[in-house]
Order: structure tokens, then sequence, then C-alpha cells
């Protein structure tokens, strides 16, 4: 496995990021060190998604990362 670096794994992300667009369900697109290859690219999705996305792209991997909203934002106070 070769060591993706961070400008290689910064154009993918912007790749993936216009593909995605700005659905609401998307918390953001970016690059994480990940010790093993270098860089990777994470996509932040709000709850179980079913992220149509290839795991590498142009040999950079691509990590979902699930995020959930804290209670509060889920039903109104009181």
């Amino acid at each position: 496995m070769s060591h993706v670096s961070y400008e290689e794994a910064d154009r993918v992300a912007q790749q993936v990021s216009d593909e995605l667009g700005s659905p609401g369900w998307l918390c953001g697109v970016g690059v994480e060190l990940d010790g093993g290859e270098g860089y990777v690219v994470s996509v932040r999705v709000v709850g179980e998604r079913d992220v149509q996305l290839p795991e590498r792209l142009h040999g950079v991997r691509i990590l979902i990362r699930i995020r959930e909203l804290p209670r509060a934002f889920h039903s109104p106070p009181g």
C-alpha cells in the first residue's frame, strides 16, 4: 500500500464534495491522517445513510463517519 499525501487526499475530498453537493444529511467532507496509509477522505453524515461511494477513489480510501444529532434536536423541549 502506498503512502497517500495530504494533497492527493485533498483533491479526492474536493471531488467527492462536488459530486455529493450539499444535501441536508451531509455534515462535511474532509481529510484525516490514517497512520497505516497516510491520509484518507472522511465523509461525515447525520444518522444511518446509504451513501453510495466507492471504497477508494484514485487510490485514496474513503471512510463514512456517522454522526448522531444530540437528543435535544430530535424532540421539542418540554
